[in-house]
């Protein structure tokens, strides 16, 4: 039976997850695993598979290759494509660009672009444990990257509108991991988080042209200054606990490496939570 994608003008994740699933299995490599995670998942609001979506980041690896293989990414390139044509053809016909982020290499489907088109992203995980933990470990270790403003979309955050949407995205993957700890939102604060709430349309035309650069708005750096003083507060709640793990992780979408002593109990819960959270959402499509 065909996965279709796209129905009633609704995704269907659960039928994109078995497609990767299947391009993993078919990949030239032993106990392949794929994530294909969007950053919504954690407010389990299924109302975002109604957004315009139309960037997809697709990660695969295992846990006995020992670094990034170009070959690999341009196997399972041809094969993730082949599948999602086999499956919904109108879906494939909207692909405009395919982009490996190991080496920024394009591969352009379609030469003239509308905001109907969409992006692939396919990244090689080299990994020591499941794809969605290692997912979690970098997610967890962005918080102290934020904290200490090394964050290379923090860096960038004056530069790039692209760059400042993913920051906010990671802010809010953040934040909805770390409710355990049970911190108020002040007025200002509870204001900024439901505007950056917003699903951002982000054209990928750029992609084709390479033009991105775009300077913030006053509301922007606004939203920046009420996102680091939320982050240092976190921060300081994550330090009380005393019982320390080493990390360090390549990060997803560049080739910054992060490197952070992480609380014990913080990680676990950050881990257990996205997990739990990335799974549940495609249990259904309703």
């Amino acid at each position: 039976m065909k996965k279709q994608l796209i129905s009633n003008e609704k995704f269907n994740i659960e039928n994109w997850r078995l497609i990767l699933k299947e391009v993993g299995k078919r990949m030239p490599i032993s106990n392949c695993q794929t994530l294909v995670p969007f950053g919504f998942e954690v407010t389990n609001d299924k109302s975002f598979l109604k957004k315009n979506l139309n960037r997809f980041y697709c990660y695969f690896g295992n846990d006995s290759e020992k670094e990034s293989n170009l070959r690999l990414e341009e196997i399972f390139k041809d094969i993730l494509l082949e599948e999602i044509e086999r499956n919904d053809k109108v879906f494939f016909q909207k692909i405009s660009i395919i982009v490996f982020q190991e080496d920024k290499r394009k591969t352009l489907l379609l030469q003239e672009v509308s905001e109907n088109n969409l992006m692939i992203n396919i990244e090689q995980r080299i990994i020591n444990c499941s794809l969605i933990e290692d997912y979690s470990r970098y997610i967890a270790c962005c918080l102290f990257e934020i904290e200490k403003k090394i964050l290379p979309e923090f860096l960038r955050f004056d530069k790039n509108n692209n760059v400042r949407n993913r920051f906010y995205q990671l802010y809010l993957i953040l934040e909805y991991s770390t409710q355990y700890l049970k911190l108020p939102f002040t007025t200002e604060e509870q204001n900024m988080f439901n505007s950056v709430h917003k699903l951002n349309k982000n054209p990928i035309t750029h992609y084709h042209t390479g033009e991105t650069d775009l300077p913030p708005t006053s509301e922007d750096k606004e939203k920046l200054k009420l996102i680091l003083s939320r982050i240092h507060k976190l921060y300081e709640l994550i330090l009380l606990d005393a019982n320390y793990r080493e990390i360090t992780i390549k990060a997803y979408n560049n080739n910054h490496v992060l490197r952070h002593d992480v609380p014990n109990d913080y990680y676990q819960n950050v881990v257990n939570y996205i997990s739990k959270t990335y799974l549940d959402y495609a249990k259904d499509n309703e």
